[in-house]
């Protein structure tokens, strides 16, 4: 069944496509449904206007009703461009729809952990953990928009083939990059939650993955990567606009063009990265397995000395702390942007952060180094002894 509806600027063509062996209870539902349409006289026709966000970059195209108006920006976000945008009513400041990215990573090395956490490529102050559950989602919306919205209802099942892709996708990536960390999960979720907070309502439509990994010197890891599309109308324009206004989302194109220029930076970046990851991930399994075999060896003399180093306190703890010197070097790593300090292991190479992300890459090799800070990566300042 096709569909065309004209409007002032443009036309839209609609396909509702059923399958040959679907329900025939449903393929009557829907043809049902499409007896329905009409072809909207003139003075019923929503005029709009195709604006490109944002417009210096033209990264996404967006359908913009009469009398509202469409602003947003690009950003990096890791290794991806992003692109946030807003499409707001000039006469009702309450009136939207917005797409946020947002992003959470936490690390906990020894039981000590560390969070970062963007929207929109920019900074927030966030301790609460990663989200991962639809329940925990909603918790951190809350957190963002204030205790004072309510939720009314959630729904699923408009978005079960998004979540379903979703998987799909992520399944494949893991699998194509041949090696990962000991342990690896990841939860998608995607759904569509209603909130009210006196006469507004607010639908957000969710899509996230949360990764959470442990390496094999219990290093755990999580991190979220996902958009929220907020539409607000109040109370009285509820049934007028909503409609409207959820259409603009589901009509957003990227622009082609804008979409090959960024893939190829995309792709170098990330598979600089995923070498970067392997090579070092499996360093770390070499010094282990050399490690355990230093130990292996030394068992037997180390059981000769025990009682005379037990015999000799003093001794011991000199003798222990030198062993710890050579098996376990570390260095200072300071952020020549925000004065942070790290302390960590000494790989050699070159020591880089993300200043969007806060992520610190250690030990990469000079022509990988120039390739990173091409793309916004900061060289880090390094010492053996405390900076002053």
């Amino acid at each position: 069944h096709v569909i065309i509806k004209q409007a002032k600027d443009w036309y839209r063509i609609e396909f509702i496509v059923t399958s040959t062996s679907a329900d025939p209870s449903l393929k009557a539902k829907i043809w049902k449904s499409v007896q329905s349409f009409k072809i909207l006289p003139r003075d019923e026709r929503v005029s709009y206007k195709i604006e490109a966000v944002p417009p210096a970059e033209r990264a996404y195209f967006l359908p913009v009703p009469q009398e509202f108006s469409a602003s947003g920006y690009v950003f990096p976000m890791g290794t991806l461009q992003e692109v946030t945008w807003t499409v707001k009513d000039s006469r009702d400041p309450n009136v939207f729809i917005r797409r946020d990215v947002i992003n959470i990573s936490a690390a906990s090395t020894m039981g000590m952990p560390m969070y970062s956490a963007t929207i929109n490529g920019r900074q927030i102050a966030y301790y609460g953990g990663v989200p991962a559950t639809r329940e925990q989602l909603i918790e951190f919306i809350k957190t963002l928009w204030g205790e004072e919205w309510t939720l009314i209802k959630t729904w699923t099942e408009p978005l079960k083939y998004d979540k379903l892709l979703m998987e799909r996708q992520i399944a494949q990536r893991i699998g194509q990059q041949g090696y990962t960390p000991a342990y690896t999960t990841y939860n998608v979720q995607a759904f569509i939650a209603l909130f009210k907070r006196g006469n507004l309502y607010r639908y957000a439509t969710v899509l996230s993955v949360t990764f959470s990994m442990t390496d094999y010197y219990t290093t755990a890891s999580n991190s979220m990567y996902g958009t929220i599309i907020t539409l607000q109308v109040p109370a009285s324009k509820r049934r007028d606009l909503s409609h409207l206004l959820a259409a603009i989302s589901f009509d957003a194109l990227p622009n082609p063009d804008w979409i090959s220029k960024v893939r190829k930076q995309n792709v170098q970046a990330q598979t600089l990265l995923n070498m970067w990851t392997k090579q070092r991930l499996e360093a770390i399994r070499q010094e282990g397995a050399l490690f355990r075999q230093y130990l292996q060896a030394r068992e037997a003399e180390s059981q000769a000395f025990q009682q005379t180093l037990y015999e000799h306190q003093e001794f011991t703890s000199d003798i222990n702390e030198a062993w710890s010197n050579i098996l376990g070097e570390t260095i200072y790593a300071r952020d020549p942007s925000t004065g942070e300090i790290f302390y960590l292991d000494d790989v050699g190479g070159t020591y880089l952060r993300d200043p969007q992300t806060g992520n610190i890459l250690m030990g990469v090799d000079p022509v990988n180094a120039d390739v990173l800070k091409s793309l916004g990566w900061q060289e880090m300042d390094l010492s053996y002894e405390p900076f002053d």
